[in-house]
């Protein structure tokens, strides 16, 4: 019976809402590393990058059929929006629209607790003030002075937070600074000489945190089947300084 007033509230919601009935398994909740040429003053560190309707065996739907984006539906919520979920570059309503029209619109299919446009803004926000990763980060030893974080130590606060295991994502690579590392090479004689051996070390650039949520929007360990890659290599992990404000 349960199933069945579920598969019911999903056809009438569709008929009535106008949204393509396009069912998903999961939600990818995704925080960035501020990266534009500038930011808010409000901002110290992960901002909103999205919430991602994704697919246990891989892959999401995109740019469902569904409600036209209304920047006016977000004027109760605005100024959180503009420091929380800021544009790294053009305007934060592009950004926005961009992030409803291909994720938003396939969000509030199904049994999704996300029903609407301003349910899904506002229902990210509590998601980022609940899961502060920055702070995570700082406990980690991100500071001023101290731009490379120990990855399983981030990886631990963060789970020690959310009950769960990220998915971290970089992209390019900061050159920290020399390593020497020694090294045995044999002389004429055949025998062992002990010597020092420099070259150059390089952090992965933090870009992106995957957190996997329900459709009830609590934290789950992301599945396997999804084959969601930790694409940070090196053992720290830099954080590039903030942007100007």
């Amino acid at each position: 019976m349960t199933q069945y007033c579920g598969l019911c509230l999903f056809l009438v919601t569709c008929l009535v809402c106008g949204v393509s009935c396009v069912e998903f398994d999961f939600f990818l909740f995704v925080q960035q590393w501020p990266f534009g040429r500038s930011r808010p003053t409000c901002v110290e560190g992960f901002t909103i990058h999205g919430l991602w309707p994704n697919y246990a065996n891989g892959g999401y739907p995109a740019n469902c059929s569904g409600p036209a984006f209304d920047p006016e539906n977000l004027n109760s919520i605005r100024a959180k929006l503009n420091c929380a979920w800021p544009s790294d570059s053009g305007t934060n309503n592009k950004f926005w629209k961009h992030e409803w029209d291909k994720h938003g619109t396939c969000a509030i299919a199904g049994d999704s607790r996300i029903r609407n446009e301003l349910n899904y803004f506002s229902d990210v926000l509590k998601l980022y003030y609940a899961h502060n990763l920055t702070g995570a980060a700082v406990e980690a030893g991100l500071s001023a002075s101290t731009r490379a974080v120990d990855k399983s130590t981030y990886i631990a606060k963060v789970k020690a937070q959310l009950g769960v295991t990220p998915i971290l994502r970089c992209k390019s690579s900061t050159k920290v600074g020399i390593a020497t590392k020694p090294i045995v090479n044999m002389n004429q004689r055949g025998l062992p000489l002990l010597g020092m051996q420099q070259q150059e070390a390089w952090y992965d650039d933090m870009d992106s945190v995957y957190v996997c949520v329900n459709k009830q929007l609590q934290t789950i360990n992301c599945p396997a089947s999804a084959k969601l890659q930790d694409t940070c290599t090196t053992s720290k992990i830099w954080f590039p300084k903030l942007p100007p404000t």
